[in-house]
């Protein structure tokens, strides 16, 4: 099964296999893997592509269920970690003021995310979550050496003054642990938000 290699995905991967040049280029230059395969074998990929259907329903349906009522559920599940009071928390949903996943919808959440920055930084008050802010990483010196990097959330917290990215993961934790797999791709994300 082929996955994307935009954004964090292709971090990610690179990150797995830091040794492959090949597929840092294909990251770096936003090659499809769809069409690479086909201009390699001169035939359509055979089997699935992306995100099985089953998980993309279910992460859908775990995150709307966190974002329903002003993300009443994930204000209770991670203010209370910063010691915030998740009845008196203010959220900012950028996916919701700017849908869609085009470049020209990204740079816009980028930029109304750098505005929030500018806020905190100049003392202003600011949402104590941002739902689907959007990051830039620059790859290289050239102006598209860049790749968006978008937390499913961002957390202020207080004390640090910064927000701290975060993911929904509704992958299956048996005990109080995850998945191995499925906690290291988590780990290696956060790291790309973090960069």
């Amino acid at each position: 099964e082929f996955m994307s290699v935009t954004g964090t995905r292709g971090l990610i991967r690179i990150s797995i296999n830091p040794g492959c040049e090949l597929q840092a280029a294909m990251v770096h230059d936003r090659i499809d893997e769809r069409s690479f395969y086909r201009d390699v074998t001169g035939e359509e990929f055979p089997g699935e592509y992306g995100e099985r259907i089953s998980a993309r329903r279910r992460g859908s349906m775990f995150e709307s269920n966190l974002h329903k009522e002003g993300a009443a559920l994930l204000r209770s599940a991670v203010g209370p970690l910063y010691g915030l009071e998740p009845q008196s928390m203010l959220v900012r949903d950028l996916a919701a003021e700017v849908p869609g996943t085009g470049r020209d919808a990204l740079a816009d959440r980028l930029t109304r995310t750098r505005e929030i920055l500018r806020d905190l930084v100049d003392g202003t008050n600011v949402p104590h979550v941002l739902i689907q802010p959007q990051l830039q990483l620059r790859l290289g010196d050239g102006a598209n050496d860049f790749v968006f990097i978008a937390p499913d959330f961002a957390l202020l917290d207080p004390k640090a003054g910064m927000y701290v990215p975060g993911e929904e993961k509704s992958f299956i934790v048996r005990d109080g642990v995850g998945e191995p797999a499925d906690l290291d791709l988590a780990r290696r994300q956060a790291g790309a938000q973090i960069l």
